[in-house]
């Protein structure tokens, strides 16, 4: 279930397939994509876009829900593994740590996967404000 986050990071990618595109060859100054309408913004070696993060958040959500995938989140308990050492009947726990509660929200780990797949199509992420700001190296023609 460990692909579960890449297969809903690029059915999201696949939806901003027409943002990417735009982005190689900047002609209109606004890009319709996944039922947004986003503004491009172009210097001299990058092309921009200012994504919204709750938009961001609502396409992986789409995503999740057309594969089937729900997003609650989850707690997952990590006991103490026993260790076994050579020539020993029984174990002990000699690098006790305790029991460990964390609370897992499977968005982080799509948004990762999101993160890693853009970066593979050349679309640099980061973060202003409440927007994900999207960049790629302008082609030089």
């Amino acid at each position: 279930m460990k692909d579960i986050p890449y297969r809903i990071a690029a059915l999201a990618a696949r939806a901003l397939e027409p943002i990417i595109s735009a982005m190689d060859s900047p002609i209109s100054p606004e890009v319709e994509a996944g039922g947004m309408i986003l503004r491009l913004e172009v210097s001299d070696a990058h092309v921009y876009c200012r994504w919204g993060i709750a938009d961001c958040l609502e396409l992986l959500e789409r995503a999740a829900e057309e594969l089937g995938v729900p997003l609650e989140e989850e707690l997952v308990v990590r006991h103490p593994e026993m260790e076994f050492r050579e020539n020993m009947v029984t174990g002990f726990f000699e690098a006790w740590r305790g029991v460990a509660v964390r609370r897992m929200n499977p968005m982080e780990d799509i948004l990762d996967a999101l993160i890693s797949e853009l970066e593979m199509r050349g679309v640099s992420i980061s973060l202003e404000e409440d927007y994900l700001v999207l960049s790629k190296r302008r082609s030089i023609r």
